[in-house]
């Protein structure tokens, strides 16, 4: 499904309070008093739940995935299976200016994560500049942030390369040997 079918479908779904309510994270109360905030200081919804705790990032993140009909994405999963193209699809600045990371190419479509699915808005520009079509995903905040930073900046570069490590220990020590692990005499 294309952006622009994606946001037709902004006007038929539920709101994000009815969303929390429904998978128990705040109460009426709490919804009303956090509606009442927002719209006095022009802060959305979902940032200002999550900036005083009455949820986590990953539960904004799942309950943004439900209200837009989209698939949360797994960006620890990326660290394992990234795809260097998809990387390289997008340039630095708008991926930094958007917060929306390309996870993988599959057929004619480029994968990208966004915290944001309102940030759908902005992202025209990126089916002409990829030459594919974009499927996005939702991901909490700061998983997309330490994404984009780890391939782009590398300041979490370390942690990257420590987890592509362990990544490849836990398959290596997996590996069944073919023969005996014994040396082989050399004649000298």
């Amino acid at each position: 499904m294309g952006i622009q079918q994606q946001l037709k479908r902004l006007n038929e779904r539920k709101r994000l309070g009815e969303i929390l309510l429904e998978m128990g994270l705040l109460s009426q109360e709490q919804l009303r008093e956090a509606l009442e905030k927002s719209g006095k200081s022009k802060v959305l919804l979902g940032a200002l739940l999550v900036s005083e705790g009455l949820v986590n990032e990953e539960q904004m993140a799942q309950a943004l995935a439900m209200q837009f009909g989209l698939p949360l994405a797994n960006l620890a999963q990326w660290v394992e299976d990234r795809d260097p193209l998809a990387v390289k699809m997008i340039p630095e600045e708008l991926v930094r200016k958007h917060q929306v990371f390309p996870l993988k190419v599959e057929n004619n479509t480029l994968v990208v994560a966004v915290s944001d699915p309102l940030s759908l808005v902005n992202l025209n520009s990126i089916p002409e500049l990829a030459g594919k079509l974009v499927k996005p995903m939702v991901a909490p905040v700061s998983q997309l942030k330490e994404a984009i930073n780890s391939f782009y900046r590398g300041e979490s570069g370390t942690k990257l390369i420590e987890l592509i490590a362990s990544n490849l220990q836990q398959r290596a020590d997996n590996v069944i040997p073919l023969r005996d692990p014994k040396p082989a005499p050399i004649d000298i």
